[in-house]
């Protein structure tokens, strides 16, 4: 009996659906696109798709390659580009003929103009076409919102467990080790999703600090159980407009029992730890003035405009507090094209006085000078290696800023450390 034949594809977006800034078929173009063969340029990478390459000789697996494309976070992916990488993904599945299984790189958090659960149509698009009785394994980020519906898609999803991500070769090994390990039993894993009505945000999400540290050290030790294939943790992506939201378990076992003790324990540790997840956070003022007072180099973060969670990186609420409060030099950096075109037209030293940022706020005037172009390749452990383009093409968009409104009340303190999950329809099925 020969290796068995695998197609290894992937679709990665974190849809940021405030954005004015729209996610269009080129995004993905220039930052992350490859089919066919073309996908061995992953091989030795930091990424899910170099660990599954690494992973195919040792488990004795035939890889075979679709599509992978993937895209800098921001807004919502236009219907139009959606659709066309639903069907190249098709094509190129179409092209590598039947397999014996399947290995999928995804987010989990792609949201598309029509459709919001984008993820789980692609992945149940290409399920249709090699076959419901062929395997899947896919992979996702930490920052995934797990729905129901795209939990069902596969039979096994392995998520990270690092942020900063810096385990993504590590968890594309494990997806291929896991679904060789299906295919030769025979056997697909029961599930358990538990997801928890808890929405934190990346302040207090680093897995090198608790409580993000304690929960992860959780479901390794819960990997270690009897009859438990595989458990993973979604921390979620909170700058979504989604019903999905919030915090996700995962847990694999070999029997439906197996699982769901293992998706509980971690889920009631997440919900003793709640309140750890609160951040604590600086107005704009206290921050530059507590910077007014350094001796030494401050940085100051815009934890609302950050460009790796689909920002625009156009704001300018610390560039007026700055301009207003500190007396000694400062640097800032705003997203702004049509500014810097501007700019650069003056030339190296100049001073330029215009609008700077605000896409989707009234923009500042403010001066700024000593302009250069950056163009860079990362060689940290974040996705290596990778080059960082420059996005000067993309324009500003003025569109709505929806203000969200959060009640508090008591019902978590009424409900106390004990939580309770309603079984989702068809817990424990298999896929």
């Amino acid at each position: 009996m020969g290796r068995p034949r695998i197609l290894v594809a992937g679709l990665w977006h974190e849809t940021n659906t405030f954005s004015a800034v729209p996610t269009r078929y080129e995004d993905f173009l220039v930052f992350q696109y490859a089919v066919g063969d073309a996908m061995l340029r992953y091989r030795d990478t930091n990424t899910e798709i170099g660990g599954m390459i690494a992973a195919a000789d040792a488990t004795g697996l035939d890889l075979a390659f679709g599509l992978f494309a993937g895209a800098v976070p921001s807004g919502l992916v236009q219907a139009s580009a959606y659709r066309r990488l639903l069907e190249e993904t098709l094509a190129s599945v179409k092209a590598v003929g039947p397999v014996d299984g399947v290995l999928l790189a995804i987010h989990g958090a792609l949201v598309a103009e029509g459709s919001a659960y984008a993820a789980a149509e692609w992945i149940a698009a290409i399920r249709n076409l090699v076959g419901h009785d062929r395997p899947v394994v896919a992979t996702f980020d930490l920052h995934a919102n797990l729905s129901e519906q795209l939990v069902a898609t596969a039979d096994v999803f392995i998520g990270y467990d690092t942020y900063p991500h810096v385990d993504m070769a590590e968890k594309g090994k494990e997806a291929a080790q896991l679904l060789a390990k299906i295919l030769a039993s025979g056997r697909r894993p029961h599930k358990a999703l538990r997801k928890l009505p808890l929405l934190t945000v990346p302040q207090t999400q680093g897995t090198d600090d608790h409580p993000a540290l304690g929960i992860y050290a959780k479901v390794k030790e819960a990997r270690q159980l009897p009859g438990i294939l595989a458990a993973s943790v979604a921390m979620g992506f909170p700058y979504s407009d989604r019903d999905d939201l919030g915090m996700a378990v995962l847990a694999y076992g070999d029997a439906e029992e197996t699982a769901n003790a293992a998706a509980d324990a971690i889920a009631s540790d997440i919900w003793r730890a709640r309140h750890e997840f609160v951040p604590r956070l600086e107005s704009p003022k206290e921050a530059v003035s507590v910077a007014g007072r350094s001796s030494g180099t401050t940085i100051l973060v815009d934890v609302a405009d950050n460009v790796g969670g689909g920002a625009p990186g156009d704001g300018t609420v610390l560039l007026d507090e700055l301009v207003a409060r500190v007396p000694i030099g400062a640097a800032i950096v705003i997203w702004d094209p049509i500014a810097s075109a501007r700019a650069a037209t003056l030339g190296i030293g100049a001073r330029f006085t215009g609008e700077v940022g605000g896409a989707r706020r009234p923009p500042s005037r403010r001066a700024r000078r000593d302009f250069r172009h950056s163009d860079f390749r990362r060689t940290a452990p974040l996705r290596t290696p990778q080059h960082l383009y420059d996005r000067a093409d993309r324009r500003p968009r003025r569109g709505r800023c929806r203000r969200l409104r959060w009640r508090h009340d008591h019902a978590d303190r009424e409900a106390g450390d004990a939580l309770r999950f309603r079984p989702p329809p068809g817990r424990g099925d298999r896929a």
